[in-house]
């Protein structure tokens, strides 16, 4: 998953002494990182990692074409999506995530208001159709013809209903500086995952440490079942902007789920670091584990850095964007995890 983030930052300090979300945790197990045989060539320099079945898919916004997919059986390289505003391209690609069942993905972009839906068939993708999404997504995921997703405004969530274009909005208030819950959805930035088995959606903050659990299986009464507010940014408001400090936290920048666990790539870096980190400043060397009641596992301490993970249901590996010892970029996995 990949965010686009409208924020502006000021070159401020102040002390901040509140708990790390890794701090929870009563486990920390090691773990080794392994190369997939993956084309190296082949690697720009991708955003986001999504998998499924025996396909890669990479987002590579500096390429012509915004995603690539890599066949791990029959080693077959493709890239689609052009970039531009014909009918048949998007300007970006902000998140890929499955759609309906284990073969359907889609791809979504930031600027404009609907999303392609791609199938495999018999080791090749296609495209299905356009599906129009209603504005100011930040993050989303599917279940079945349900759109779940964060959002800007009042209320952080909605759900909507791709075939009768329903929509119940949903999100307990945070209380944070006086700021109203449109600046705070604005300021708490996130990413969305979901258990289609268990009925719930997990949302993590990219600013500071927050996630939070909703049962979505009654829609008329969804609950808030967790909300863990650790380390909330360093943030003041003009006219509903958030103006982030320099010592704001970063949280995580990807997350990704199976049906037993949520995983989530956690940084420890600030704002500050990213004036000499640039583009590294989301690679991390920890995925933090939680159950779908929102609970601490453990932490799976790696030992290469990441900046963006999948888990593949049928193969039950986690997948990465990663750097090997000369800073060349690779795809890494973790097997062996549930």
């Amino acid at each position: 998953m990949s965010i686009v983030v409208s924020i502006f930052i000021v070159l401020v300090s102040c002390k901040n002494d509140k708990v790390l979300l890794s701090s929870l945790f009563p486990d920390n197990e090691i773990y080794h990182l392994k190369e997939l045989n993956y084309p190296e060539d082949s690697i720009l320099k991708p955003d986001f990692i999504y998998s499924f079945g025996d396909f890669i898919l990479l987002s590579e916004p500096k390429s012509d074409y915004l995603l690539s997919s890599y066949n791990i059986k029959t080693k077959e390289l493709n890239r689609f999506i052009t970039k531009g505003n014909g009918p048949e391209e998007l300007l970006d690609v902000q998140q890929i995530g499955s759609f309906k069942n284990d073969n359907t993905f889609f791809a979504k972009s930031t600027f404009t208001e609907n999303m392609f839906v791609f199938e495999s068939v018999d080791n090749k993708i296609h495209k299905l159709s356009a599906t129009p999404i209603p504005d100011n997504i930040v993050s989303l995921c599917t279940d079945g013809d349900l759109l779940i997703y964060s959002k800007y405004g009042d209320y952080r969530y909605s759900v909507y209903n791709n075939s009768n274009k329903s929509k119940i909005e949903f999100g307990d208030s945070i209380v944070y500086n006086n700021f109203s819950q449109n600046m705070i959805s604005r300021t708490l930035q996130g990413l969305c995952t979901n258990s289609t088995e268990k009925k719930t959606i997990a949302w993590f903050s990219i600013y500071g440490d927050a996630y939070e659990i909703y049962d979505y299986s009654d829609l008329s009464d969804i609950k808030n079942t967790k909300q863990v507010l650790s380390w909330l940014p360093s943030v003041t408001a003009q006219r509903e902007i958030p103006v982030m400090n320099t010592d704001t936290k970063l949280g995580v920048p990807s997350v990704t789920s199976s049906d037993k666990y949520i995983y989530a790539l956690y940084s420890e870096n600030t704002l500050m670091d990213a004036a000499t980190l640039q583009d590294d400043v989301f690679f991390c060397k920890k995925i933090l584990v939680f159950d779908w009641e929102g609970n601490p596992v453990k932490i799976l301490q790696i030992d290469k850095e990441l900046r963006s993970i999948s888990f593949n249901k049928q193969q039950k590996i986690i997948y990465g964007i990663g750097k090997d010892e000369n800073a060349n970029l690779r795809i890494y996995y973790l097997d062996n995890i549930e």
